[in-house]
């Protein structure tokens, strides 16, 4: 019995070294294959207008303005930029005044997508995956490849590929996300760590903040028919147990996590409100120039 317990300690350490021997390999390929991301380069897709919002952003910052108040020439006619776009990633590129904008872009892109499979990892740990299948999971996340070569992939971020950078920086973010959602769903807890997760990816990008939207809905769902098929099938069962089956299922974590949501727009009010404002006034000027220019 001593040795068949022994056995199964050296068992379940060796999956643990597993674990992290795959986490560790998929972000040592990535930092092998992928070190050409911090050549100085010209850029020929999205990744330009963003590397110019971080140039923008350092100027700004150690002219001593806010970006979000301040006007974005560099791209037709002009606009603000920063309150239009998501533009935190560019703020928070641009605030690494000792490197320049030029290199925290490119370094920034180059880490990122290196160290994705971390993310994935801990993410799926989150989500109650074992070790090894978490670790397979981060094992496979440098590979992933889709027809449009714009997902959640490599092709989508690399020089050449889309630039989707900010998409990126949400990348990072989005499994964390989803793992604290399902732990607040399924046991009642992390509800702040679920919300602040939740607004971060958002403001890093606005569409894989949807992708949350979409996919915590089908949690909610799920969770609610499961307990609600156990409330069901439990009037067979005596009274008192049909109650508690009823109050889990009203009272249940998963009810409770309907609020994530609405934390998670509260937290990003300070990014969001300022957006859908400015966004109609420059509209509606937009619009009185465009006559403007006709009438004349």
């Amino acid at each position: 019995m001593a040795r068949r317990t022994a056995r199964l300690a050296t068992r379940r350490v060796g999956l643990k070294r597993g674990d992290g021997l795959l986490v560790a390999a998929a972000v040592a390929w990535n930092l092998v294959s992928l070190r050409a991301e911090t050549l100085p380069v010209a850029y020929l897709d999205d990744s330009s207008v963003h590397e110019q919002m971080v140039r923008s952003a350092t100027a700004l910052w150690r002219a001593g303005h806010f970006p979000l108040t301040s006007w974005f020439p560099f791209l037709g006619e002009g606009s603000p930029q920063f309150l239009h776009y998501q533009s935190l990633p560019a703020m928070l590129a641009g605030a690494g005044l000792l490197i320049g904008p030029n290199a925290a872009f490119r370094w920034s892109l180059y880490l990122l997508l290196s160290l994705w499979p971390i993310s994935v990892y801990l993410g799926g740990r989150l989500r109650g995956l074992g070790g090894l299948a978490a670790g397979c999971a981060a094992a496979m996340a440098p590979f992933l490849v889709s027809a449009t070569g714009i997902g959640y992939e490599q092709h989508a971020y690399v020089w050449t590929g889309f630039g989707v950078w900010t998409q990126l920086w949400a990348s990072m973010t989005l499994p964390l996300a989803w793992g604290y959602s399902w732990r607040a769903v399924r046991q009642g807890r992390g509800y702040l760590a679920a919300v602040l997760a939740v607004a971060v990816t958002t403001a890093f990008h606005y569409e894989t903040g949807y992708t949350w939207r979409f996919m915590i809905g089908v949690q909610l769902v799920c969770v609610f028919l499961a307990r609600a098929g156990a409330a069901w099938c439990g009037r067979q069962l005596p009274p008192a147990l049909v109650r508690f089956s009823l109050r889990s299922c009203v009272c249940s974590p998963g009810s409770a996590m309907a609020l994530a949501p609405v934390g998670a727009l509260v937290a990003m009010a300070a990014v969001l409100t300022p957006a859908w404002i400015q966004l109609g006034r420059y509209d509606r000027r937009k619009r009185g120039r465009d006559r403007r220019a006709a009438s004349g």
